[in-house]
């Protein structure tokens, strides 16, 4: 059955009828994604389209969990088209990468790029808090303080845009490690290692009988270095919530494979600390996590 009263009835009208794939979903995808694609247009196996026998009508995004292959010689399954099939380029140039400083034109305060979002027919860049908007944060929260005022904390608050009357003041590392790797640059050895930790450029190897750990003792997670089983180690950011999977306080990374030509650089620069470094903290305002968490 289905969710609501239409997709119940559309389960009644077609269950156990036959008919023929014509197409799929498409997925937008961006910078730093999470299996390591480029970015561009790419296939989403997990929901078809579809024209049923005797129909002209083509029924779009079905989940092919509610689908059975008839003919498999014939039919492709979520197998065969990969979420790694890229079909298209981005309907947008990205003009600045997460890490860049900006400026809007004819202003002097630099503003750092904190997340470019991406959807089919736009791009969001998503800038760190002005001087005006903290001061004006700061005001309200020195007076609600005053007052002795319940709750009410007040975040730093970034900034959307579609990055129409901005310029670029300088470029960062991600920038660099898309378009320009030969100028990767970093302040010190613990800052690029916790650059490659970055998820979309390295993910986290996951351990135990049932994968189920996500961080180890220290000398677990070498172990698992040793035996190939990821790059490098780093020590996890400091965080109050307690998560299931946590055993220790070290995660085993492994680079993406279109990011692989640098595995060697990167291990070696792993091996040269007697203690690992600590990952960075991301520098994305409070607001724009929140988006990610509720997905808009």
């Amino acid at each position: 059955m289905g969710d609501d009263y239409r997709s119940t009835e559309f389960f009644k009208q077609y269950r156990g009828k036959q008919g023929s794939i014509v197409g799929f979903q498409h997925q937008v995808v961006g910078l730093l994604d999470s299996r390591g694609r480029l970015p561009g247009v790419y296939v989403d196996p997990s929901g078809v389209d579809v024209r049923f026998d005797g129909e002209t009508k083509i029924h779009r995004g079905l989940n092919t969990n509610h689908l059975v292959a008839i003919d498999a010689s014939q039919t492709a399954s979520s197998a065969t088209a990969s979420n790694f099939e890229r079909v298209g380029d981005l309907s947008q140039r990205i003009r600045f990468y997460p890490g860049d400083r900006v400026r809007k034109e004819g202003d002097d305060e630099v503003r750092l790029v904190e997340n470019v979002r991406f959807g089919m027919d736009e791009l969001e860049y998503v800038l760190s808090e002005s001087a005006e908007m903290k001061q004006t944060r700061e005001a309200r929260k020195a007076a609600r303080e005053s007052l002795i005022t319940a709750g009410g904390l007040l975040f730093p608050q970034a900034e959307y845009t579609s990055g129409r009357g901005y310029v670029l003041a300088s470029r960062g590392n991600v920038y660099h490690l898309y378009c320009a790797p030969e100028k990767l640059s970093f302040e010190s050895p613990q800052a690029e290692l916790a650059f490659w930790a970055m998820d979309g450029i390295s993910k986290t190897v996951h351990g135990g009988r049932n994968g189920e750990h996500y961080e180890f003792p220290l000398v677990n997670a070498r172990q698992m270095v040793e035996a190939g089983q990821g790059d490098f180690v780093i020590k996890s950011a400091p965080t109050r919530c307690v998560w299931v999977g946590r055993n220790g306080e070290y995660q085993v990374r492994v680079l993406h494979e279109h990011w692989g030509h640098h595995r060697n650089r990167v291990k070696k620069l792993a091996a040269s600390f007697k203690e690992p470094p600590e990952m960075m903290s991301e520098e994305r305002s409070m607001n724009d996590r929140a988006r990610d968490v509720i997905g808009i």
